[in-house]
């Protein structure tokens, strides 16, 4: 390992999920499907919304510089990571939040 620091840029990139569930449950999913080649950060949570509350996760995905790809990827990529967490926490539905725009996904029948 050499002493001097090497900087890499690229341009900003963010993607957060947004889903309930148990957290480390969560964890172990998302480590499950980053094994494909990809890192996330998982932050424990609680929602309050009307009429209750529940635990769950925020999990971020960002663009890491060392291997840089676009705004759209990582939202597109944030999607996918929350339909396979939706599935496997067996929740009904998650949101997700990026540049791109404020998502709701959602397997409820109504």
């Amino acid at each position: 390992m050499k002493e001097e620091f090497t900087e890499i840029q690229c341009e900003y990139g963010q993607a957060d999920i947004y889903i309930a569930g148990n957290s480390d449950l969560a964890k172990h999913y998302c480590s499950e499907y980053c094994l494909s080649g990809l890192c996330v950060s998982v932050f424990e949570c609680e929602y309050v919304y009307t009429g209750g509350q529940e635990k769950g996760v925020k999990v971020t995905m960002i663009n890491y510089a060392r291997f840089p790809t676009d705004q759209e990827d990582i939202t597109e990529k944030a999607k996918d990571l929350g339909e396979f967490l939706c599935r496997k926490l067996h929740q009904s539905s998650f949101s997700v939040m990026s540049p791109c725009g404020s998502f709701f996904l959602s397997r409820r029948d109504d």
